[in-house]
Protein backbone atom coordinates (compact mmCIF):
# COMPACT_ATOMS: atom_id res chain seq x y z
CA UNK A 1 0.00 0.00 0.00
CA UNK A 2 1.69 3.52 -0.80
CA UNK A 3 2.70 5.49 1.59
CA UNK A 4 0.42 8.18 1.10
CA UNK A 5 -2.61 6.15 1.77
CA UNK A 6 -1.76 4.84 5.01
CA UNK A 7 -1.38 8.24 6.23
CA UNK A 8 -4.28 8.93 4.77
CA UNK A 9 -6.50 5.98 6.76
CA UNK A 10 -4.50 6.34 9.85
CA UNK A 11 -6.05 9.92 9.78
CA UNK A 12 -9.50 8.71 9.32
CA UNK A 13 -9.04 6.32 12.45
CA UNK A 14 -7.49 8.72 14.36
CA UNK A 15 -10.74 11.23 13.85
CA UNK A 16 -12.58 8.33 14.20
CA UNK A 17 -11.06 7.60 17.82
CA UNK A 18 -11.74 11.35 18.34
CA UNK A 19 -14.98 11.63 17.68
CA UNK A 20 -16.07 8.85 19.84
CA UNK A 21 -14.29 9.75 22.70
CA UNK A 22 -16.61 13.42 22.20
CA UNK A 23 -19.49 11.44 21.94
CA UNK A 24 -18.42 9.26 24.74
CA UNK A 25 -17.86 12.48 26.62
CA UNK A 26 -20.94 14.08 25.90
CA UNK A 27 -23.08 10.64 27.31
CA UNK A 28 -21.03 10.94 30.16
CA UNK A 29 -21.84 14.57 31.10
CA UNK A 30 -25.30 13.87 30.02
CA UNK A 31 -25.35 11.44 33.01
CA UNK A 32 -23.55 13.65 35.00
CA UNK A 33 -25.55 16.80 35.13
CA UNK A 34 -29.26 13.84 35.80
CA UNK A 35 -27.34 12.57 38.58
CA UNK A 36 -26.63 16.25 39.93
CA UNK A 37 -30.25 17.14 38.97
CA UNK A 38 -31.65 13.84 40.89
CA UNK A 39 -29.65 14.78 44.09
CA UNK A 40 -30.19 18.61 44.17
CA UNK A 41 -34.36 17.36 43.71
CA UNK A 42 -33.61 14.76 46.71
CA UNK A 43 -32.15 16.89 48.60
CA UNK A 44 -35.35 19.79 48.29
CA UNK A 45 -37.43 16.78 48.78
CA UNK A 46 -35.48 16.05 52.15
CA UNK A 47 -35.37 19.34 53.38
CA UNK A 48 -39.52 20.12 52.76
CA UNK A 49 -40.27 16.99 54.38
CA UNK A 50 -37.97 18.01 57.49
CA UNK A 51 -39.89 21.49 56.91
CA UNK A 52 -43.03 19.70 56.99
CA UNK A 53 -41.86 17.71 60.31
CA UNK A 54 -41.11 20.71 62.32
CA UNK A 55 -43.93 22.58 61.53
CA UNK A 56 -47.07 22.72 63.88
CA UNK A 57 -50.44 20.81 62.87
CA UNK A 58 -53.92 20.98 64.52
CA UNK A 59 -56.64 18.80 64.54
CA UNK A 60 -59.84 18.77 66.24
CA UNK A 61 -59.43 14.87 67.72
CA UNK A 62 -62.66 15.18 70.13
CA UNK A 63 -65.80 16.82 69.94
CA UNK A 64 -69.17 16.31 71.70
CA UNK A 65 -72.72 18.10 72.41
CA UNK A 66 -73.12 20.57 74.95
CA UNK A 67 -76.90 19.75 75.12
CA UNK A 68 -78.97 17.42 72.86
CA UNK A 69 -80.57 19.20 69.93
CA UNK A 70 -84.37 19.01 71.02
CA UNK A 71 -83.32 20.99 73.83
CA UNK A 72 -81.06 23.02 73.14
CA UNK A 73 -81.70 26.68 72.58
CA UNK A 74 -78.78 27.42 70.76
CA UNK A 75 -76.30 24.84 69.31
CA UNK A 76 -72.98 24.73 71.19
CA UNK A 77 -70.21 21.89 70.67
CA UNK A 78 -66.93 21.29 72.86
CA UNK A 79 -64.02 20.00 70.70
CA UNK A 80 -60.23 19.52 71.82
CA UNK A 81 -57.75 20.66 69.84
CA UNK A 82 -54.55 18.72 69.46
CA UNK A 83 -51.23 20.06 68.13
CA UNK A 84 -49.92 16.98 66.61
CA UNK A 85 -47.00 19.16 64.83
CA UNK A 86 -43.49 19.45 66.36
CA UNK A 87 -43.20 23.68 67.29
CA UNK A 88 -46.01 25.77 68.75
CA UNK A 89 -48.98 26.73 67.21
CA UNK A 90 -50.34 30.18 67.44
CA UNK A 91 -52.61 33.33 66.97
CA UNK A 92 -55.37 29.80 66.72
CA UNK A 93 -59.00 31.12 65.97
CA UNK A 94 -61.88 28.52 65.36
CA UNK A 95 -65.41 29.05 63.56
CA UNK A 96 -68.17 26.61 63.67
CA UNK A 97 -71.42 26.06 61.97
CA UNK A 98 -74.24 23.57 61.36
CA UNK A 99 -77.15 21.63 58.81
CA UNK A 100 -78.10 19.30 57.11
CA UNK A 101 -76.22 18.22 54.46
CA UNK A 102 -76.29 15.51 51.86
CA UNK A 103 -73.17 14.17 50.62
CA UNK A 104 -69.87 16.18 50.54
CA UNK A 105 -70.44 20.00 50.58
CA UNK A 106 -68.20 23.48 50.39
CA UNK A 107 -69.11 26.56 52.15
CA UNK A 108 -67.39 30.02 53.48
CA UNK A 109 -67.94 28.65 56.82
CA UNK A 110 -69.64 31.12 59.93
CA UNK A 111 -66.94 33.46 60.77
CA UNK A 112 -69.32 35.43 62.93
CA UNK A 113 -69.10 32.62 65.41
CA UNK A 114 -65.12 32.77 64.97
CA UNK A 115 -63.06 32.55 68.64
CA UNK A 116 -59.87 33.06 69.34
CA UNK A 117 -58.04 30.35 71.87
CA UNK A 118 -54.35 31.83 72.19
CA UNK A 119 -51.82 29.49 71.31
CA UNK A 120 -51.05 25.60 71.71
CA UNK A 121 -47.60 23.59 72.38
CA UNK A 122 -46.43 20.90 70.67
CA UNK A 123 -48.29 17.90 72.05
CA UNK A 124 -50.17 19.59 73.92
CA UNK A 125 -54.31 20.27 73.56
CA UNK A 126 -56.94 22.28 74.69
CA UNK A 127 -61.03 22.45 75.18
CA UNK A 128 -63.04 24.75 73.42
CA UNK A 129 -66.80 25.25 73.66
CA UNK A 130 -68.33 27.11 70.32
CA UNK A 131 -71.78 28.10 70.35
CA UNK A 132 -74.01 28.80 67.00
CA UNK A 133 -75.57 32.22 66.45
CA UNK A 134 -78.74 31.05 64.56
CA UNK A 135 -81.50 29.80 66.88
CA UNK A 136 -82.38 26.11 66.81
CA UNK A 137 -86.11 25.68 66.47
CA UNK A 138 -85.79 21.77 66.90
CA UNK A 139 -87.87 21.49 63.55
CA UNK A 140 -85.63 17.59 62.83
CA UNK A 141 -86.79 15.40 60.88
CA UNK A 142 -86.36 11.62 62.06
CA UNK A 143 -86.54 9.24 59.37
CA UNK A 144 -85.31 5.31 60.14
CA UNK A 145 -84.94 4.50 56.23
CA UNK A 146 -83.87 8.12 54.54
CA UNK A 147 -81.84 9.64 57.52
CA UNK A 148 -80.84 13.69 57.72
CA UNK A 149 -77.09 13.93 58.53
CA UNK A 150 -76.54 16.61 61.06
CA UNK A 151 -73.43 18.45 60.81
CA UNK A 152 -71.28 20.18 62.54
CA UNK A 153 -68.07 21.91 61.03
CA UNK A 154 -66.10 24.51 60.68
CA UNK A 155 -62.33 25.97 60.18
CA UNK A 156 -59.11 26.22 62.36
CA UNK A 157 -56.54 28.61 61.33
CA UNK A 158 -53.09 29.02 63.58
CA UNK A 159 -49.37 30.07 62.55
CA UNK A 160 -46.48 28.67 63.25
CA UNK A 161 -42.87 30.36 63.92
CA UNK A 162 -41.96 28.59 60.64
CA UNK A 163 -43.95 30.71 58.51
CA UNK A 164 -44.77 33.41 60.62
CA UNK A 165 -46.51 35.55 58.22
CA UNK A 166 -48.81 32.22 56.89
CA UNK A 167 -52.07 31.94 58.41
CA UNK A 168 -53.12 27.69 57.53
CA UNK A 169 -55.90 26.32 57.64
CA UNK A 170 -57.28 23.30 59.03
CA UNK A 171 -61.58 22.14 58.19
CA UNK A 172 -63.05 19.95 60.74
CA UNK A 173 -66.54 18.06 60.69
CA UNK A 174 -68.43 16.23 62.70
CA UNK A 175 -72.06 14.85 62.26
CA UNK A 176 -74.98 13.34 64.02
CA UNK A 177 -77.38 10.48 61.94
CA UNK A 178 -81.24 11.24 62.48
CA UNK A 179 -82.13 7.98 62.26
CA UNK A 180 -84.21 7.39 65.30
CA UNK A 181 -85.66 9.67 68.20
CA UNK A 182 -82.75 8.80 70.40
CA UNK A 183 -80.56 10.42 68.42
CA UNK A 184 -82.11 14.08 69.26
CA UNK A 185 -81.43 13.48 73.05
CA UNK A 186 -77.73 12.42 72.64
CA UNK A 187 -74.75 14.83 72.97
CA UNK A 188 -72.60 12.09 70.95
CA UNK A 189 -71.63 13.11 67.56
CA UNK A 190 -68.93 11.33 65.56
CA UNK A 191 -66.09 12.51 63.30
CA UNK A 192 -67.01 12.91 59.15
CA UNK A 193 -65.05 11.13 56.83
CA UNK A 194 -62.32 13.11 55.97
CA UNK A 195 -63.44 14.53 52.33
CA UNK A 196 -67.21 15.54 54.11
CA UNK A 197 -66.58 19.31 54.45
CA UNK A 198 -63.82 21.52 52.98
CA UNK A 199 -64.19 25.39 53.31
CA UNK A 200 -64.13 28.11 50.41
CA UNK A 201 -61.72 29.60 52.15
CA UNK A 202 -59.09 31.09 49.55
CA UNK A 203 -57.46 33.67 52.17
CA UNK A 204 -58.42 33.30 55.53
CA UNK A 205 -60.08 36.39 57.10
CA UNK A 206 -57.12 38.20 59.29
Amino acid sequence: MPKKEKKSIKRLKEKSEKNWLEIAGFILSIFALFFSFKSCSDSNRALDISLNQSMAFLQVTDAELIEPIDSASFIKIKLTIKNLGQTPARDIKIEFDHGIKIGDFETEGNSTTRKEIGSIGQGFEKTVVLTSNSRNFRMWNVNSRFPDILCFFGTIFYKDKINENIEKKVDWCYELKLDKVESLKTRKITQSDSNRFESKYSQPNQ
